[in-house]
């Protein structure tokens, strides 16, 4: 019965990939390392040539340019070290020189950069599978020598013993229990032993009289046999399949050599017939349950290791232990700890010494080291494995890392700790309302000690005269499992009353049931008279800012219509109709900017209440651009739209997104003015739970003092602009819950990203 060890070795291929590119040697190693193979990376050929010359692969996967140098000349020197190993040669500059010279210098295969996945493991399959099959070759061309050897010398022994007794020379032959024959070189039989006639089924005279093809399962054997033997002059472990008289078919192996006559010609042949049926069903079903077993193994979504109970090293990981850089041939006590000797003798709990002292399963928690050098918890089950003689020889462990539960416990104490000292008042209660918990700032600020708290109903510091219907919709709205915002007066202790901020949200099981709830509240009685005082201030400031700005957009145009008029006045009679006419236009152009001007301030006060609900925001920016494509294109900018999975419903107004749209459009527009290759991209994905669209041109940009003043009213960075426009994006966007975001660089262009509140869809 082979050992787990055994039954590794015998299902995996060890590969080098020689390749001075990184992507690369990640990307081949990954989908080579899945595929179940030993990969050892060499990025020079340097490198490559210690390890051919230390190790003996079973392919070679090699660039055909490392660096600075020529893997041709790597490829010959493989194929002086290691003559069967076959040498995959790749490039990402494929030419019919470079594919000639790979193949005409040995190499077994020509890749050409980038490699399909299907490609490159169709492609190491094959070579790994020709390296084994030229070994297997070997030792059996090395088996067939020694085998013929000794039938030589067995024939010779029995020549001998035939002239000195042919009493004993047909004992000997009689009681071989391998069928021995001599035959015609027509395939008829001569003479042949008693285990011939157990092995075909037939008797004596029958086989006597058979016609030989009839012996065979493929007819076309005998003849590739005949031309074999009388080629070389002998055969050893020859594979035919044979029939039985009963149909059965028999593998056999063939060790024969020709007959020659008196005259020097072949007259046949003789030899011996070795039944290898049952070993091959044997060894048929140990690579079967060898497959299986191996299978089993790396379907394990947890590392899986057997380590020798002496030693510590590591003989089998599986491709769980792997993904975590787990190796065989390592001992354990260095790859989890990165130390020289074994755990126990650093005071460190180790799972092998426990079984080795009970020689019972166990299980413990450890931390270990990951590939990075971090902690790592890990909850791991030890198995005892012992030889015949019961002595404990290996030890099987299983890894489930536990980090997230470790951290989890960790956080929720830490959690703890922060709700305790949280300057926020926080109280905790069941399904009824009932509390079962509050934190100190609750204490201090309604003066209620936890003990007086606890037990009775939430609502038992809510100021009465101040609920009615808010306190309604709070409780009605938590109870459908929605979480309410809101402010509320309670009242202390000392009947003194103040104002809450409070967030009230439902605590839900796995199940989807409500189980708690809890209230978070922020006194803000002090906040709210300071802001009011700000708000003031601010209020003035800001009317005081407009107002200078539409006396300046306003006032300007209006002294130009003045002027014109004043000089057209005193000139009535002096000037002709076309200079009076000349007057006249230039006013009602400063007339239409004034216009332009009001038509830009009403807008400013439209979608006071947006109707937000939910849109499919995909098929809202499919069907913009769609309306805009045509006329941007014919300016010579290209609009492109990249939407992430999975990105659909967004809570907004679609008409006022709809005019943002356009404003951001039409400025980025403008910025591409004079630029090459003009281009704009907008991207759709989600972060948490917002929908961010961003608008990114390559367009002139702007410098940190224009970014600080852009969404001030009547600022603009256009000849013509009004200032405006972004002022009334930042207002709807504003009322519809959402924000806008710019980020730009001095003739590198300009970024705008929205931030929308998902939705679930449309029935939300």
């Amino acid at each position: 019965m082979q050992t787990a060890d055994a039954i590794i070795t015998d299902l995996k291929g060890s590969i080098l990939l020689v390749d001075d590119e990184t992507t690369a040697q990640k990307l081949y190693s990954h989908v080579l390392q899945d595929a179940g193979y030993l990969i050892e990376v060499a990025a020079n050929l340097q490198n490559a040539r210690k390890l051919i010359h230390t190790f003996a692969f079973d392919t070679i996967l090699a660039d055909i340019f490392v660096g600075d140098e020529n893997g041709l000349s790597f490829l010959k020197a493989s194929l002086k070290a290691h003559p069967d190993t076959p040498v995959i040669m790749m490039t990402g500059a494929p030419s019919v020189q470079t594919a000639s010279k790979a193949i005409r210098n040995g190499a077994y295969d020509y890749l050409c950069k980038p490699v399909a996945r299907e490609t490159l493991l169709n492609s190491v399959r094959r070579a790994v599978d020709l390296k084994l099959l030229r070994e297997e070759k070997k030792h059996y061309e090395l088996e067939n020598r020694k085998y013929q050897q000794d039938l030589e010398k067995l024939i010779d022994e029995r020549t001998q013993a035939l002239y000195e007794s042919e009493t004993r020379y047909r004992l000997l032959f009689e009681s071989c229990k391998d069928a021995i024959y001599i035959c015609s070189r027509e395939g008829a039989f001569v003479e042949f032993n008693q285990a011939t006639i157990d092995l075909f089924g037939y008797d004596r005279k029958a086989l006597l009289e058979l016609q030989a093809e009839s012996l065979y399962v493929f007819p076309q054997d005998r003849f590739k046999f005949t031309q074999a033997i009388e080629t070389q002059g002998y055969v050893s472990d020859y594979p035919l399949l044979f029939r039985r008289k009963d149909g059965a078919p028999i593998d056999c192996l063939v060790t024969a050599t020709v007959r020659i006559d008196d005259d020097g010609r072949v007259c046949g042949s003789q030899g011996i017939i070795r039944d290898i049926t049952r070993q091959k069903q044997a060894e048929q079903r140990i690579h079967r349950q060898n497959k299986f077993l191996k299978n089993v193994l790396e379907s394990l979504a947890h590392p899986f290791l057997v380590i020798d109970a002496n030693t510590y090293e590591i003989r089998i990981a599986n491709s769980a232990a792997r993904l975590e850089n787990i190796r065989e041939g390592e001992p354990c006590y260095k790859v989890f700890h990165g130390l020289r000797s074994p755990c126990h003798q650093h005071g460190v709990r180790c799972t092998i010494e426990q079984v080795k002292r009970s020689l019972l399963p166990v299980r413990l928690e450890h931390v270990h080291k990951n590939s990075k050098g971090d902690d790592k918890h890990c909850e791991i089950h030890g198995y005892p494995i012992f030889d015949d003689r019961g002595g404990l020889t290996q030890i099987i462990q299983c890894h489930q890392d536990i980090t997230e539960q470790a951290q989890a416990r960790q956080q929720l104490q830490r959690l703890g700790t922060a709700i305790e000292q949280s300057t926020e008042s926080i109280a905790i209660t069941d399904r009824n309302g009932m509390i079962e918990y509050v934190n100190p700032t609750f204490e201090k600020i309604t003066g209620y000690a936890r003990n007086e708290a606890k037990g009775r109903k939430i609502t038992f510091v809510s100021d009465t005269t101040q609920a009615g219907d808010r306190s309604t919709d709070m409780w009605s709205a938590i109870a459908k499992g929605q979480v309410w915002t809101g402010k509320v007066f309670h009242q202390r202790k000392d009947g003194s009353r103040f104002e809450e901020e409070t967030v009230l949200s439902p605590v839900k099981e796995a199940d989807g049931q409500i189980h708690n709830y809890v209230a978070i509240t922020r006194d803000v009685t002090e906040k709210k008279r300071l802001e009011s005082i700000a708000e003031a201030a601010n209020l003035m400031d800001n009317l005081g800012y407009i107002f200078a700005g539409i006396r300046h957009e306003i006032g300007n145009p209006l002294n130009s219509i003045k002027m014109a008029l004043t000089v057209l006045n005193k000139n009535l009679k002096n000037y002709s109709i076309d200079r009076i006419g000349e007057f006249v236009e230039r006013s009602l152009i400063e007339v239409a900017r004034v216009e332009y001007l009001l038509k830009a301030f009403k807008n400013f006060s439209l979608f006071e209440r947006p109707r937000v609900k939910a849109v499919r925001i995909d098929q809202f920016m499919e069907h913009l651009l769609a309306l805009v494509r045509d006329d941007f294109e014919k300016r010579g900018i290209r609009i492109g739209l990249n939407i992430v999975r999975g990105v659909e419903w967004a809570h907004t107004d679609s008409r006022a997104l709809h005019q943002v749209m356009l404003n951001l459009l039409t400025n980025s527009a403008d910025a591409l003015r004079e630029q090459q290759d003009p281009q704009i991209n907008i991207y759709l994905h989600r972060d948490q739970n917002l929908v961010l669209i961003a608008v990114q041109d390559n367009g002139c940009g702007l410098n940190e003092p224009e970014l600080a003043k852009l969404f001030q009213p009547f600022y603009t960075t256009k000849e013509k602009g009004t200032g405006l426009g972004l002022v009334i994006v930042k207002k709807m966007l504003a009322k519809m819950n959402s924000t806008i975001r710019v980020e730009s660089q001095k003739h590198k262009g300009t970024v705008v990203t929205l931030a929308l509140p998902e939705a679930q869809g449309e029935d939300e």
